[in-house]
C-alpha cells in the first residue's frame, strides 16, 4: 500500500475552483464589500488597492470554499422551486464605499403563507453558511464526545449577522421595489453529521444532525450593521487619501491583529501577510 504525496486525479476539483477563485471586483465597483465585515481594516485596503498577494491560497483555500458554492447553488435552485418570488444574488450599495449580492431575498408573505412563520415587512434577506464540525457545534451548543448539549449555543457568528445586516440595508437603499426588511435568515450546514447514536442521545431530529436555521430580528442586526458601516467609512476614508488602516478588526471592540504573534488566525490566512508584516503598523501610505 502506498499513500501518494502527490495525487494523480483527487486534487483536480480543488486545483479548478482555485483557479476561478480569481479576484473579483466588488459588486457594484464599491471599494469594499459586505463579505469582509467585522474583518482586518488593513486587508480591505490590500484589497481594495489590487495589492500583490504575498501569501497566495492554495488548494485547501479552495476546498472548503468550492464545496460551499456548490451547495448554495443547489439550495437556491430548490428554494425557488418551494418560494418561487424568491430573489437571488442581487447587487446593492449599503453607503458609496461598499457593496454585495445578497444570497437570497424571501418574500415575507409567501413564507408566511408556507410555513405559517412570521417574518415581518415585505422581504427577508437570506445568507447561508457552510462550515466544519467544530463551529457548526459551537453555535448550537453540541458536544458530540459526550452526546450532551452544552446550553444554548452560541448562534450564528456576528460576522454573518452583520454581513446580512448590510445585504439588508443595501437592499432597502438600492432596490427599486422598495423592500422592508425587518428579519434576516440564517441557515448554517456542516459536512460532519452527527451520528445516529449521538443523536439519539441528544434527542436531535434528523435536520439538527446537519443543520440550523435561525430568524435575527431588526433589533439584533441593525445595530451591528450600522456600527460596521461607521468602521468601513474609516477604512474608505484611509483609502482614498492613499493609506492603509491598522490591523483592527471588528471583533471584541475593535481587536487588534498581530501577524508575528501565531495568535490571530485570521493573519494565519492572510494573502497579505507577509506585506502587512513589512508595511509595519499602524496607518501607513500604501506604495
Amino acid at each position: 500500500m502506498e499513500q501518494l504525496r502527490e495525487p494523480i486525479v483527487g486534487h483536480l476539483l480543488a486545483k479548478a475552483w482555485l483557479e476561478q477563485r480569481a479576484d473579483k471586483p466588488t459588486a457594484l465597483g464599491t471599494p469594499l464589500r459586505y463579505s469582509s465585515a467585522l474583518g482586518c481594516e488593513r486587508q480591505m485596503g490590500y484589497e481594495a488597492f489590487g495589492a500583490e498577494k504575498t501569501n497566495p491560497p492554495g488548494l485547501a483555500d479552495a476546498w472548503a470554499p468550492g464545496i460551499g458554492t456548490e451547495l448554495h447553488e443547489a439550495l437556491q435552485r430548490e428554494i425557488l422551486r418551494n418560494f418561487p418570488n424568491t430573489l437571488f444574488e442581487l447587487k446593492t450599495k449599503a453607503a458609496p464605499f461598499v457593496s454585495g449580492s445578497l444570497d437570497g431575498l424571501l418574500r415575507s408573505a409567501e413564507v408566511r403563507e408556507n410555513t405559517g412563520i412570521e417574518l415581518g415587512g415585505t422581504h427577508a434577506v437570506w445568507e447561508f453558511k457552510t462550515m466544519g464540525e467544530y463551529p457548526f457545534d459551537k453555535q448550537v451548543g453540541f458536544n458530540r464526545r459526550y452526546g450532551k448539549i452544552s446550553g444554548r449555543g452560541e448562534g450564528p457568528k456576528l460576522e454573518a449577522i452583520t454581513q446580512a445586516g448590510l445585504n439588508a440595508l443595501g437592499a432597502e437603499a438600492t432596490l427599486g421595489f422598495g423592500p422592508q426588511i425587518e428579519s434576516l435568515v440564517l441557515t448554517s450546514v456542516t459536512l460532519a453529521t452527527v451520528s445516529v447514536n449521538k443523536a439519539g442521545q441528544m434527542n436531535l431530529g434528523d435536520w439538527e444532525r446537519f443543520g440550523s436555521e435561525w430568524i435575527i430580528r431588526r433589533d439584533e442586526w441593525e445595530p451591528l450593521a450600522l456600527e460596521e458601516l461607521n468602521r468601513m467609512s474609516d477604512v474608505a476614508f484611509n483609502l482614498d487619501a492613499g493609506f492603509l488602516s491598522d490591523r483592527n478588526s471588528g471583533r471584541f471592540g475593535n481587536e487588534y491583529l498581530s501577524p508575528r504573534s501565531g495568535k490571530n488566525w485570521q493573519c494565519d490566512y492572510c494573502p497579505f501577510k507577509d506585506r502587512c508584516i513589512d508595511d509595519g503598523e499602524g496607518v501607513v501610505r500604501y506604495v
